[in-house]
């Protein structure tokens, strides 16, 4: 008998069902006006006053269309591979959490990037990428190379469809935030024997 849509949701780890999930009832009640953007944007100035701006501003990666779909089906295919690969889910929360907080520190003090979701979500498709770069991937259906230049395609796509207005603050956000907590756990760790960006529990 074949598995049924309920199982196939169940079987996808926790933080990452979560995540799924939030942002398409987030998508929902937008595309509804139950929720107004204003509320829900990452707004530095109003962080004291309305302090779930922190965890809102990750919740909305656009209207429930096809882009949403997409955007929903690559968090399921990387952010799960990536939980699947940590032993707890614990370290795993944690991980996305400290992508989280260097992406609003980011947000705060160099460019303020309104919605994060896009951005966590290009974040850890680096750090995937980068973790298996003898991975093959296809495109469009047309080439096929190794994970480990996706990052570099999807920069070259996004200067393409605006040369003249490409921001690289805004652009390579993503790529910077995933490749500084890549770098503290391939390379800083390995040579000074901690990651400082891991969880505390695995300091000992």
């Amino acid at each position: 008998m074949e598995r049924i849509p309920v199982n196939w949701i169940t079987d996808i780890p926790i933080v990452t069902r979560t995540w799924t999930v939030s942002i398409l009832l987030t998508s929902v009640l937008v595309d509804s006006n139950i929720i107004k953007l204003h509320d829900i944007i990452l707004t530095p100035n109003l962080i004291r006053q309305q302090p779930w701006r922190l965890i809102t501003c990750f919740l909305f990666m656009g209207h429930f269309d096809i882009n949403l779909v997409l955007s929903l089906y690559l968090i399921v295919q990387y952010s799960r591979q990536l939980e699947e690969s940590f032993n707890r889910t614990r370290d795993y929360l944690w991980f996305i959490t400290t992508c989280s907080i260097l992406l609003i520190l980011y947000s705060t003090y160099i460019r303020n990037l309104g919605f994060l979701g896009n951005f966590l979500n290009e974040a850890l498709n680096y750090i995937w990428s980068r973790q298996n770069p003898d991975v093959m991937m296809g495109f469009l259906g047309l080439i096929e190379f190794k994970a480990g230049y996706l990052s570099f395609l999807l920069i070259f796509m996004s200067f393409l469809r605006n040369p003249s207005g490409w921001d690289y603050k805004l652009e390579l956000a993503p790529f910077f935030i995933g490749h500084v907590v890549f770098y503290f756990d391939a390379v800083w760790a390995k040579v000074f024997g901690f990651n400082p960006l891991a969880a505390p529990w695995n300091w000992l």
